[in-house]
């Protein structure tokens, strides 16, 4: 019997999907949310053991930086347009 995450997901309800969010971006429920938080700690744990530090990235940045990284010619259309600031 092979389970992949649909069929884990169907009996501990641990994320939804929402086509408005994505393919692939999970929205986790409270019991995802709990596996996702342990997830990160112990991610966390064994970084900080192997000497490494965390840091912290803003979520957005300018389109030049997605330019860059391929992104924009890839995912334009299903990103937010540039913000007019001042």
């Amino acid at each position: 019997m092979n389970l992949d995450h649909r069929d884990l997901n169907r009996d501990l309800d641990i994320f939804a999907t929402d086509p408005l969010a994505g393919p692939g971006l999970p929205l986790w429920l409270p019991d995802g949310a709990v596996v996702f938080a342990e997830l990160e700690r112990l991610a966390a744990e064994l970084a900080a053991a192997d000497g490494c530090v965390p840091v912290k990235t803003p979520v957005l940045g300018k389109r030049a930086l997605f330019e860059r990284s391929g992104h924009w010619a890839k995912f334009a259309d299903d990103m937010f347009p540039p913000m007019a600031v001042g």
